[in-house]
């Protein structure tokens, strides 16, 4: 009998921690659900909001409690989207403080693209910098080997960046170190070919 009064109490101990386990499961999920909604419902209407209010709300949204890790991951790829959206807009002297903003969210390969096209283009009270430009497309295809899925690069844009990188840094006055080795992990092949400085130039204007 003892033995019956122990697997009774063993059988109803599994069925408290399975109903437990069931209600911390269906809570977590319903809490999923609120922050995609209203994240959702916040990034549809962020075009009529000021880029500080925008900003305020990303930082509220990364904070809040009942959005998952993976979710908080697509906010803040999400923001960082939005910026360079915003940026586009706006003349090209008044980017760069707009990207430099949006990596407190993240530096994903496609912010430190449109960073490095910025710097290497002629701006007002601004000189082309195309060692900086050069480093950063070597970020951003570092970054696109690791991209989650959403923010996953094709492989024109990786040639797109890799072609960027070697440009930039063919046209740095200064040696700028780096590798081949963000898009050889896509088994394309990269054959060198001699190009005249002028296409180079011609490009860039």
């Amino acid at each position: 009998m003892s033995k019956l009064r122990v697997c009774r109490k063993a059988f109803l101990l599994v069925l408290v921690l399975a109903a437990l386990c069931l209600t911390c499961m269906v809570t977590r999920s319903e809490a999923s659900d609120d922050c995609d909604k209203n994240w959702g419902e916040f990034y549809s209407a962020r075009a009529h909001l000021k880029l500080a209010d925008f900003r305020r709300k990303v930082i509220e949204a990364l904070d809040n409690a009942s959005c998952s890790s993976e979710q908080r991951r697509t906010i803040a790829q999400d923001a960082v989207l939005a910026h360079i959206e915003i940026a586009s807009h706006l003349p090209l002297d008044q980017r760069l403080a707009i990207y430099e903003s949006a990596t407190r969210f993240g530096r994903p390969w496609q912010l430190l693209e449109v960073m490095g096209l910025l710097l290497q283009t002629k701006r007002q009270n601004a000189e082309q910098d195309f060692s900086g430009a050069s480093q950063l497309f070597q970020e951003a295809l570092v970054d696109v080997q690791k991209a989650q899925a959403g923010a996953l690069a094709t492989d024109e844009d990786v040639l797109r960046i890799f072609h960027l990188a070697q440009q930039s840094r063919f046209l740095s006055p200064v040696f700028v170190r780096g590798s081949n080795f963000g898009i050889a992990a896509r088994g394309i092949e990269v054959q060198s070919t001699i190009v005249p400085t002028s296409s180079f130039a011609i490009a860039l204007q």
